[in-house]
């Protein structure tokens, strides 16, 4: 399917490999891995860290999603808006 300027939404889809491929159980190991390693992160932070660590992806998730979309704007004014400290500039806030 082609929405907006021509882009296929198809690039957007998550990427699945069939059942077939001679990867996947390499792949299917290396995120069992990654989904350890994440859990025994997670169960090491402190309460206070973990929601500091999150906060901080979540700026940093809103960053890339604007830079990938072509919108460039400074994580710090992503915080602000975060915390409803919008920016005067109409452009600048609808980014925040």
């Amino acid at each position: 399917m082609v929405v907006g300027h021509e882009e296929v939404v198809g690039k957007m889809e998550p990427l699945l490999f069939d059942e077939s491929s001679r990867h996947r159980s390499a792949l299917i190991e290396l995120v069992v891995e990654l989904v350890k390693c994440s859990a025994e992160l997670r169960s090491s932070l402190s309460k206070g860290l973990l929601q500091a660590v999150a906060d901080i992806v979540q700026t940093m998730n809103s960053y890339y999603s604007n830079l990938i979309e072509g919108h460039d704007i400074h994580p710090v004014d992503i915080e602000r808006g975060l915390g409803k400290n919008f920016s005067d500039n109409k452009e600048q806030r609808n980014l925040q």
